[in-house]
């Protein structure tokens, strides 16, 4: 499921409403909310019965997932959407602000919170889906990091003196 061709092997109804669980080729597996996709995207309204919800199948050559009257929906999509959905860990906040190369108040600056906080979620407090929403946007469109970052030198500011 990584970059790449992403193809979607089994693909079933989950346990909630408008969920689908995917395994993918590599046998990595997810599962996906549809909902939000149902409730705003009219191609998908109809997935809001569950009768027809419980039809999916994984498309030939596993290129997404499809349902009777021709709806579908792309692996791609399916796998940004189990990718966005999936909480982040600790790990995974390190690891995004450590590939950017930002320092702690570097970081605040960005996201628009205390130095404290970032350490918070650099020790494990979970991140707040908002955070976690502006890494991935900021992650995947670097205008929003060149919107938002200060370079910052080492040290203290210099004394001004009055």
């Amino acid at each position: 499921m990584a970059d790449g061709h992403i193809s979607v092997d089994q693909i079933e109804v989950g346990e909630k409403p408008c969920e689908l669980v995917v395994t993918w080729e590599d046998g990595a597996s997810s599962r996906i909310d549809l909902s939000g996709l149902i409730a705003r995207d009219p191609e998908f309204a109809g997935l809001a019965m569950p009768e027809l919800f419980a039809q999916v199948s994984a498309a030939d050559w596993g290129w997404g997932a499809e349902w009777p009257g021709g709806i579908s929906c792309s692996a791609r999509v399916l796998s940004r959407l189990a990718r966005d959905q999936h909480p982040w860990s600790t790990d995974d906040y390190i690891r995004w602000q450590d590939d950017l190369g930002l320092s702690n108040q570097q970081a605040s600056d960005v996201l628009g919170v205390t130095t404290r906080t970032i350490e918070y979620y650099r020790s494990g407090k979970p991140l707040s889906r908002t955070v976690q929403i502006a890494c991935m946007a900021i992650r995947d469109d670097s205008a929003y990091l060149d919107a938002f970052y200060k370079e910052r030198k080492p040290g203290r500011p210099p004394r001004q003196d009055s």
